[in-house]
């Protein structure tokens, strides 16, 4: 109100009575109700004739092939290509269906390595769409945003246990792992959880591990291919995942000699998703390893606790394990990525103490994990069961590995049937043992 005073009474009366003044006022609407938003508003200030100018006046009318696009170029950033060529490639050869329907405000308007301002325009909406309606339409749209509850990049390297690297809480009820597999390195990660599913963060690196504190994986120093020289990718992700395993599963944890309970394994990359499957049925550590998938489950899309259910399936909150067709009792997990880290932000957002918190051991600068952990965005959407969270990936952060793992993590306890107010609210059934059915039945009179 005082802005909106000074500019209708201070500056529109600078040049006195008898005088015009001309006044120009380049603006930027960041949110609804402010000055600028107002200003341009021609039905409360028609003497300003505001006009809000656009990057793009109408959207493209086959949205669904530039939510296509969109993940192509994410992936593109994550595997180092800066300029996301195969997302242009993708674009080239869609380019008529793809710009469809849409107009631009400047048809010149777009990148050397861009090929028509509607691209242009697409990429910076995909890039961060509050700053896209904010910035380039003058239309906020942060009512459809949901707020992240990720805390920020500088709490979360404040973000402490008190207990030092590998060392396990009082109390455990089991440690999880999660190791996400790319072409030049593993990302990995191990929890330690309570019973009331607060957890601790006694572990993660690389694979190989790197000796710089901050890298990057399109940069990374140390690879797969410097390890297993000479190997395919199949090759070096199956020797890798044995090696990994070895080292993990073996661990005893001090100070109780704690051990991993379970591991889930990303098996997401069709390259070398039966490898993954293999190396986890042929090791000796098979009762605790397990391929997983996360599953983007979009608005559009049922959850997976209402997919048709298939024998021998184990359902949970937001995951299922089930049978790989056609070989033989190969299980897997598959659950909902958006939902997991949804819980995870949130647990990482209540204050340590708190029954379900999550944190990271002390000793160590976690910038690096802060920047994975920050990596993605969160946008609230409605979905067939109501309002849902969808997590974007950055295209400026490509890193979102540990991330992935420490979603991984939580999803892993969630099958260990550790649950606490955090994780879920479902109601929770006993688990009978053989011992339990033995004197169940010793005490049935015949």
């Amino acid at each position: 109100e005082t802005r909106i005073r000074l500019l209708m009474g201070a500056v529109m009366g600078l040049c006195g009575p008898t005088q015009k003044l001309a006044i120009v006022m380049p603006l930027t609407v960041i949110v609804p109700g402010d000055v600028a938003d107002r200003i341009l508003d021609t039905n409360k200030y028609p003497e300003w004739n505001g006009e809000r100018t656009k990057l793009l006046y109408q959207f493209p009318e086959n949205m669904d092939l530039w939510d296509k696009y969109a993940e192509i170029k994410a992936q593109a950033y994550r595997e180092g290509d800066k300029d996301a060529k195969a997302a242009t490639r993708f674009y080239r050869k869609h380019r008529k269906e793809m710009d469809k329907g849409a107009v631009v405000a400047w048809k010149y308007r777009y990148n050397d390595e861009e090929l028509s301002a509607i691209q242009h325009a697409m990429n910076l909406y995909y890039k961060d769409e509050a700053a896209f309606w904010a910035e380039y339409q003058n239309e906020p749209k942060d009512e459809h945003l949901a707020e992240t509850p990720m805390p920020t990049r500088d709490e979360l390297v404040r973000r402490h246990t008190g207990l030092i690297r590998g060392l396990v809480p009082r109390g455990v009820r089991a440690l999880t792992a999660f190791i996400d597999v790319h072409n030049a390195a593993f990302y990995w990660m191990v929890v330690a959880w309570l019973e009331d599913a607060t957890g601790y963060v006694i572990d993660y690196d690389t694979y190989p591990r790197q000796s710089l504190e901050y890298f990057t994986l399109p940069r990374i120093p140390k690879t797969l291919q410097n390890l297993y020289p000479g190997m395919t990718l199949q090759g070096r992700v199956y020797r890798a995942l044995v090696d990994l395993f070895k080292e993990l599963f073996s661990t005893k944890w001090p100070p109780t000699g704690a051990m991993i309970d379970r591991c889930l394994v990303d098996a997401g990359w069709g390259l070398v998703t039966d490898v993954v499957h293999r190396a986890c049925s042929e090791t000796e550590y098979g009762a605790v390893v397990m391929p997983s998938y996360g599953r983007y489950v979009t608005p559009k899309q049922r959850r997976i606790e209402d997919w048709s259910r298939k024998p021998g399936d184990q359902r949970g909150f937001g995951w299922l394990i089930r049978n790989r067709t056609g070989t033989g009792g190969d299980r897997y997990v598959l659950y909902d990525a958006n939902k997991w880290k949804s819980i995870m932000a949130n647990k990482l957002s209540l204050p340590w103490g708190e029954k379900g918190a999550l944190a990271f051991f002390s000793g160590k600068d976690h910038r690096l994990l802060a920047d994975h952990l920050t990596s993605e965005y969160v946008k609230r959407a409605e979905g067939t069961a109501g309002p849902m969270d969808e997590w974007k990936l950055r295209p400026g952060n490509p890193d979102d590995h540990w991330l992935d793992c420490l979603a991984g993590c939580c999803v892993a306890a969630s099958t260990l049937d550790i649950h606490g107010d955090a994780f879920s609210r479902q109601e929770r059934r006993k688990v009978y043992t053989a011992d339990d059915l033995k004197r169940r039945i010793s005490r049935v009179k015949i």
